[in-house]
């Protein structure tokens, strides 16, 4: 084999016609370039490795700055690939004095920045909350009322007990503060919604909670039509499917949506320790669908609800005897007979369809309306599952 050449590698010497690149003369040339992305590089991992701590410190300072609320960030993790951000172990409770009550918590919250916004010099993105809780204690003390915070002064001037629009400025501004841009899409993944009432023994809720909020850029775009799209899928107590779709104006004054709900198959006797908390009777046996229309505009409510009860026994004498006494029987007795009156004998089913209509903070019902609903269903023609026409 031929020496090299002095001074050069081996392989820098090509034939005639080889097609090889001179690699050595190749870093030469385009060596400046190398090192500029090497410290591009290396300054971004930095970069990264700092900014980590400095964020979970941040979202720390902002969830815990407000009066009257607390909150705890496990680790934020940064992608820049994607550029995109994850918050891990969020959790938010209220405090009352030397009490705390968990708000929301949730294992992880993804955010990321779309590409085609950015290229347009629009900070668009979306959030992707996996496993999150959200909770409601019923009767828990209210956290201490806002006063050092950046709201209207009118706002911070009315009554205790009337501030739930001072706390949503409060958290709207928290919110713009931890992601600073503008969010057109929002998933939830494997969600819960627990209402628990500890005075009453009661805790509900929703599981496996699947929901999506689209559109949510072209509806605050005021010359665009201001609807975003939702869609929610999950379980409720007692088994029950839920779904629910539908549209929502998220940037309205008074809160505007047109809704379509299910619920089917709920298993009744999952409902005793709320009925028995809140009327005195339980059930034995019985399966509950649930249909709901509503649309809310310009703070007024209208629609229709259409329980649909089958199979359903409310009286177990030997039981009801020895676990409340006689009043208890004789109350859930007259329940009975109602039901057996309004029930419709080839279906084995009670149902009614029961109009809803007026404003947002006090809707009505026609009670009356209902009664010849279920009366119809039991004696002239059974009311069809389903949602109804929104024109009917």
């Amino acid at each position: 084999m031929a020496e090299a050449t002095a001074g050069r590698w081996p392989w820098s010497h090509r034939d005639a016609g080889s097609s090889r690149p001179d690699r050595p003369g190749f870093l030469r040339r385009h060596r400046r370039l190398v090192i500029t992305l090497g410290v591009i590089a290396a300054a971004l991992i930095v970069l990264r490795l700092i900014a980590e701590p400095v964020l979970v410190w941040y979202a720390s300072r902002v969830l815990n700055e407000t009066p009257g609320y607390g909150g705890t960030v496990g680790d934020i993790d940064i992608h820049l690939y994607r550029g995109a951000y994850e918050i891990e172990d969020l959790h938010i409770h209220s405090i009352n004095g030397s009490s705390t009550s968990p708000l929301f918590s949730a294992e992880k919250i993804d955010l990321s920045l779309h590409w085609g916004g950015l290229m347009e010099g629009e900070l668009v993105g979306e959030v992707t909350v996996s496993r999150a809780v959200i909770r409601y204690d019923v009767g828990a003390k209210p956290a201490e009322t806002p006063t050092e915070v950046d709201v209207p002064q009118e706002k911070q001037d009315q009554p205790t007990g009337e501030n739930r629009e001072v706390a949503d400025d409060i958290w709207q501004k928290k919110v713009n503060e931890l992601f600073p841009f503008t969010v057109n899409r929002i998933e939830l993944h494997d969600a819960e919604i627990r209402i628990i009432d500890r005075e009453r023994h009661l805790d509900l809720s929703a599981s496996s909670i699947a929901a999506v909020l689209t559109n949510l850029t072209n509806a605050n775009d005021s010359g665009a039509d201001r609807v975003a799209t939702l869609a929610v899928r999950g379980t409720t107590i007692g088994g029950a499917d839920l779904k629910i779709d539908g549209t929502v104006d998220p940037f309205a004054l008074d809160p505007t949506f047109d809704l379509d709900l299910t619920l089917t198959h709920m298993d009744m006797t999952a409902l005793n320790p709320l009925l028995q908390a809140y009327s005195g009777i339980d059930i034995e046996r019985g399966t509950l669908d649930l249909y709901l229309e509503l649309t809310a505009q310009d703070a007024r409510l209208t629609g229709y609800a259409k329980p649909i009860m089958s199979d359903l026994n409310v009286l177990d004498l030997r039981e009801d005897i020895k676990d409340g006494g006689l009043k208890r029987v004789v109350k859930e007795a007259v329940v009975g007979a109602a039901a057996e009156i309004v029930e419709n004998q080839g279906e084995d089913q009670q149902a009614a369809r029961i109009e809803i209509d007026g404003a947002l903070d006090g809707p009505r019902t026609d009670p009356w309306s209902a009664i010849a609903s279920a009366l119809r269903h039991a004696f002239v023609s059974a009311i069809t599952p389903g949602l109804d026409r929104k024109d009917d």
